[in-house]
């Protein structure tokens, strides 16, 4: 599989990366389909954006798993951190650096935003657009957040990323700016609970990370295509952060890990103005996979537990990383299964399968035979 990968120097360029104008508004929805009210003619109040909510209700293209990858948007802020490369090794860290980033982006928050309800400001702020919950997507699924946290060891270093999708990256420059700044300061990196930590900071002044520089990347559209034009015979997924399975052993169940992939799939694809419903079959994909023989190599269970401030407790949680490979029967052809599962695997990689994404979980990288 290969990426368009882009960097930018600055946020200024990105404006250029994309096509727009320099002098062309901010946050330029038009380009996702939103409905602005572009004939307007009262120009001396702002202009009335739709809520995020409506737009992640009410896409405007259908489309399938290839179209989606075509028109993928996802910005990443990289940002490196002197001397952590042992804190990669914690499963907890992510959803420690999320806690505090929802923290700092709540002190700009609005007033409706705080208690969960769409921000009235024009345009919204950032914590509306990454943090509030949008409701159900279905009678029991949610709609995602927008953005993921990744952490690798570099050196002795440690990078920390944070990757956002579709529309929710129009809120990219300030969302990298509170990033960094959480980073320098902000983040629990003793496994204390997070109040205890955000206490003993304001008590003895905590000391600042030494960051050693930061850089922005972009990914505008994703090919799917293989050199071997025919089915893949395996897969190896190599999960580099632990992969999850709410109320399942994803050891002895590996399956369990894709069998909420297609609202995965679909949520992520809301962000972008797609919906996938009437696209894919995702009841043969989800009958494939029983097809298929799923086993882990070199794998390794891990316990922890991840702080819930809502639930006022700490969570005990269970995953997984090491290598999963897929492979079709030895003794019958390679099922029809193949051709969705592939671009579903692919895709993978950007937006992660399993439970608890948001929290760092469920990242891997991809190989096919």
């Amino acid at each position: 599989m290969t990426s368009k990968f882009m960097f930018l120097v600055w946020f200024s360029n990105l404006k250029y990366a994309r096509g727009v104008p320099q002098n062309e508004a901010y946050f330029k929805f038009t380009t996702l389909a939103l409905p602005f009210d572009a004939g307007r003619t009262d120009t001396t109040r702002p202009m009335a954006l739709p809520s995020l909510d409506a737009f992640l209700a009410a896409p405007d293209t259908v489309t399938d798993l290839a179209g989606f990858a075509t028109r993928l948007h996802m910005q990443t802020v990289t940002v490196r951190l002197a001397g952590r490369a042992a804190a990669a090794a914690d499963p907890d860290l992510p959803a420690r650096i999320r806690a505090a980033f929802g923290s700092a982006l709540l002190e700009t928050a609005s007033p409706p935003s705080r208690v969960g309800d769409p921000c009235p400001w024009s345009p919204p702020c950032v914590f509306d657009a990454l943090f509030r919950s949008k409701g159900r997507m279905t009678k029991r699924i949610d709609y995602p957040a927008p953005w993921l946290i990744a952490c690798d060891p570099a050196g002795r270093d440690l990078d920390v990323q944070l990757s956002v999708f579709g529309v929710a990256a129009e809120w990219m420059p300030a969302a990298v700016e509170v990033f960094t700044r959480v980073l320098s300061d902000r983040v629990d990196w003793r496994h204390q609970t997070t109040a205890h930590a955000e206490r003993q900071g304001r008590r003895a002044g905590r000391q600042r990370e030494n960051i050693l520089g930061r850089e922005v990347t972009m990914i505008d559209g994703l090919a799917l295509q293989r050199d071997d034009p025919g089915p893949p015979q395996a897969a190896m997924l190599t999960f580099l952060s632990p992969v999850t399975v709410g109320g399942r052993d994803a050891e002895q169940e590996p399956q369990a890990i894709f069998s909420e992939a297609g609202y995965r799939l679909e949520g992520i694809a809301r962000w972008h103005g797609l919906t996938l419903l009437d696209a894919v079959d995702w009841r043969a994909l989800r009958a494939g996979l029983d097809q298929l023989h799923m086993a882990w190599e070199d794998d390794i269970a891990l316990r922890w537990e991840r702080e819930s401030r809502r639930q006022g407790r700490r969570i005990p949680m269970r995953g997984h990383i090491g290598n999963l490979v897929i492979q079709s029967p030895t003794d019958a052809t390679p099922p029809p299964v193949w051709p969705v599962l592939w671009p579903v695997l692919a895709l993978g990689q950007a937006v992660r399968f399993g439970a608890d994404t948001a929290f760092g979980c469920g990242r891997y990288r991809l190989l096919v035979a």
